[in-house]
C-alpha cells in the first residue's frame, strides 16, 4: 500500500513550487486512494443480510421491557414514593445488609447510645456504729450455753452421762476382731461337702486335701541338700561369669553377663534364706 501511494505522489503530486506545499493536501490524497484501492479490492461481493432483520427489530422493539426482571409484577402507580419515606427504605435496606457493612458504620450500631442525663446520685450519710450495735445486740437472740471450757469454765465432766463408759468404735473394733479370731480357730466342716452328693464317690485323698495342716517345718536335711545345691550352682555361674572378657563389644555378650548378674543375685537371696535353722512351708 505504501509503495504505491509513493509512486503515485511522484507521478502527479509533486509541486512546481516547493514553498507551496501542505501537509493536509498529503493526508486528503492518501485517505481518498485508500478508500479507492479497498473498493477495487471487493469487486462485485455484496455484504450477507438476513431476510428476519427487519422483523427482529420490530419484535425488539415493541416487547422490550426496560431492563426489568421478567415474570415481574407492574408497579402500583397509587404507590409512588413520598416525602421522608427515602430515608426509612435506606435504613431497611441497610439493616439487611449489616455483614456487608464497612467496620465504622458496624461499630457505630454495635455501641449503645450515651444516656441524656447523669442519673440519681445517691447522697453521702454518715454512720454512727455504736448506736446501730447497740440495736443489734437488743433485737439479736441470746445464744445456748456452750458445753466448751472456754466459753463455759463452770461445767462438770464428772457428771456426764457417758463418764467412764467405753467408747462405742472400741466396741465395734474388739467385736471385728472376736469375730475374725473365731472364724479362725473354727475347724472345717467338710461334712456339709460329702452331703450334697451323697451318690457321687468320695476318695480318701479327698478328706487329706483338706485335713492336712496348712503351714509345717522343713526337715533339716531336705533344707541342707537345698543348700548345697545352691552353692553348686553360684560356683557354676561365678565362673562362667569370671570367664567373660572385660571388653563387651556386642549385644550377645552385653546380654549374656546382664543375665548372669540377675541369676546369681537370685541364687544369694535364696542362699540366705535356706541358712536360717527354722524355715515354714505351705503344705
Amino acid at each position: 500500500m505504501a509503495s504505491y501511494v509513493d509512486h503515485y505522489y511522484q507521478r502527479q503530486f509533486i509541486p512546481e513550487d516547493p514553498l507551496d506545499e501542505s501537509v493536509y493536501r498529503y493526508v486528503a490524497l492518501c485517505s481518498q486512494e485508500s478508500d479507492n484501492h479497498s473498493k477495487k479490492s471487493l469487486g462485485s461481493k455484496k455484504l450477507y443480510k438476513s431476510k428476519f432483520a427487519e422483523q427482529a427489530k420490530a419484535e425488539y422493539k415493541n416487547f422490550k421491557t426496560g431492563g426489568k426482571k421478567i415474570n415481574n409484577e407492574p408497579a402500583n402507580p397509587s404507590k409512588y414514593l413520598k416525602k421522608g419515606e427515602r430515608n426509612k427504605y435506606e435504613k431497611e435496606k441497610h439493616d439487611k445488609n449489616v455483614k456487608y457493612n464497612t467496620h465504622s458504620s458496624s461499630h457505630k450500631n454495635s455501641k449503645p447510645n450515651l444516656p441524656k442525663s447523669p442519673g440519681l446520685l445517691l447522697k453521702h450519710e454518715s454512720k454512727n456504729y455504736i448506736k446501730n450495735n447497740i440495736i443489734s445486740n437488743d433485737n439479736s437472740i441470746p445464744k445456748k450455753p456452750d458445753h466448751h471450757t472456754k466459753t463455759n469454765p463452770n461445767i462438770d465432766y464428772l457428771k456426764k452421762k457417758d463418764y467412764g463408759l467405753i467408747p462405742e468404735y472400741i466396741k465395734e473394733m474388739k467385736n471385728s476382731k472376736l469375730k475374725s479370731q473365731t472364724l479362725a480357730d473354727k475347724p472345717h466342716d467338710f461334712s456339709k461337702r460329702t452331703k450334697r452328693n451323697s451318690n457321687e464317690v468320695v476318695y480318701p485323698s479327698y478328706y487329706r486335701q483338706y485335713n492336712r495342716p496348712r503351714m509345717i517345718k522343713l526337715p533339716e536335711e531336705e533344707r541342707l541338700k537345698i543348700l548345697s545345691g545352691l552353692r553348686k550352682n553360684y560356683e557354676l555361674l561365678s565362673n562362667e561369669y569370671k570367664s567373660i572378657s572385660l571388653v563387651l563389644d556386642t549385644c550377645t555378650k552385653i546380654k549374656r553377663k546382664s543375665k548372669l548378674e540377675e541369676q546369681l543375685k537370685e541364687i544369694e537371696k535364696s542362699i540366705d534364706k535356706f541358712n536360717q535353722p527354722n524355715i515354714i512351708i505351705s503344705s
